[in-house]
């Protein structure tokens, strides 16, 4: 297994949670109960699923997130979309993925994803023991299809298709914003998000990847099963988030 750098997208500026930041990157809300930020936790995760550098792609509010990494150990690099107002996390990871260096695979999570540690230790077991020479590796929720997540579809190869488009009578489950992407695979991301993103630059990180499962990128998945995740979106989201710590159920 080669070595694993992590990529962190935390430029946007969670525009529909604003009522809870009250101007801050979303990534720096505390997390309930947890006594960490969405970004020290996914940063803490990332470790511990094995990546040995972590990259922070920033925009909005960069310099609170500079600051809020004084005494981090982690060893992270910055890099700065600067057409963050005008693009997603999708072009965030084509950025990021553009500053890693040859010979690393790449985990890719977005930071307001909040899933167990046992399940990123799953993932990161499976990515390290995948046999089949599949180049994509994404969470998946099988018993869960959500209208706003972005959908994945199953064939006897692991996943045909993901996206926000596909209708929830043909999912087989929701895709949790993480991912690893092998050497080949990261290449294949910058490959196919030069087409994807000259037609739109607000077009999903999804998007791109089923672009790449199109032209033949193998992609596997990992079922979080019955532990619970949450993506924090919305103010509703976090109360809900909060309610599940208090209750000790994430």
């Amino acid at each position: 297994m080669k070595p694993l750098i992590a990529i962190v997208p935390v430029a946007g500026s969670g525009s529909r949670i604003k009522e809870i930041t009250q101007g801050t990157n979303k990534s720096l809300l505390q997390i309930p109960m947890a006594y960490e930020t969405f970004l020290h936790r996914t940063i803490r995760q990332c470790v511990d699923a094995g990546a040995e550098h972590v990259i922070l792609v920033v925009g909005y509010r960069a310099e609170a997130i500079r600051e809020a990494l004084i005494g981090c150990s982690t060893p992270v690099s910055i890099i700065k979309n600067h057409a963050w107002a005008a693009t997603g996390n999708g072009y965030s990871l084509y950025l990021g993925l553009l500053a890693v260096p040859d010979g690393h695979d790449v985990l890719y999570f977005q930071p307001d994803v909040v899933v167990p540690d046992s399940f990123v230790a799953n993932l990161s077991e499976w990515w390290g023991r995948m046999s089949t020479p599949k180049e994509l590796l994404v969470a998946v929720d099988l018993k869960e299809r959500a209208e706003e997540a972005s959908q994945v579809v199953l064939g006897a190869g692991g996943v045909v298709r993901i996206g926000k488009g596909i209708p929830l009578d043909e999912s087989d489950g929701s895709w949790i914003p993480i991912a690893f992407l092998s050497e080949n695979s990261a290449r294949a991301y910058t490959d196919a998000a030069d087409v994807v993103f000259d037609n739109d630059l607000r077009a999903y990180d999804v998007d791109v990847f089923d672009q790449m499962i199109t032209a033949g990128t193998g992609c596997a998945y990992e079922h979080i099963e019955k532990r619970r995740w949450m993506e924090v979106d919305t103010p509703e989201e976090y109360f809900r988030l909060t309610r599940w710590q208090q209750e000790k159920l994430i």
